[in-house]
């Protein structure tokens, strides 16, 4: 199937030097977000990001990097879901294997990585030090 780009506008690089555009292409209902690069499989992208950084679709914005605080939302919480996760892992292991003192430390980690969500800082949180395995 040969795609067929019918518009695209507001082109803006992105963090890998390619370009973010809102495109429509034939084949679909409706606009949606497409990412041009030198680096696509596909010749169609390729060919939109030469189109795209001719002027094509409008002037190319700069690249504005993530603040800080929208770092920490996309990355802190899944990371404290698998911490949690991994502390329970642990936290059962040395249950089984009856070694109360490690399982209590374990048990301790999960219940601080639980409440980092609560501080109102949350999510620009340091997260606590695991113990020792």
């Amino acid at each position: 199937m040969d795609i067929i780009l019918e518009s695209a506008h507001s082109p803006r690089m992105n963090e890998t030097g390619g370009v973010d555009i809102r495109a429509k292409f034939a084949h679909l209902a409706e606009e949606v977000d497409f990412t041009a690069s030198d680096r696509d499989p596909h010749e169609h992208g390729r060919l939109i990001l030469v189109r795209a950084l001719a002027g094509e679709f409008g002037e190319v914005a700069a690249y504005i990097p993530p603040t800080e605080l929208e770092v920490a939302q996309k990355v802190n919480p899944p990371k404290r879901e698998q911490l949690m996760a991994d502390a329970i892992v642990k936290f059962n292991h040395y249950t089984i294997f009856g070694n109360s003192t490690l399982a209590t430390e374990w048990q301790d980690y999960y219940k601080a990585l639980f409440y980092l969500a609560e501080k109102p800082e949350w999510p620009l949180v340091e997260f606590p030090a695991a113990p020792y395995m």
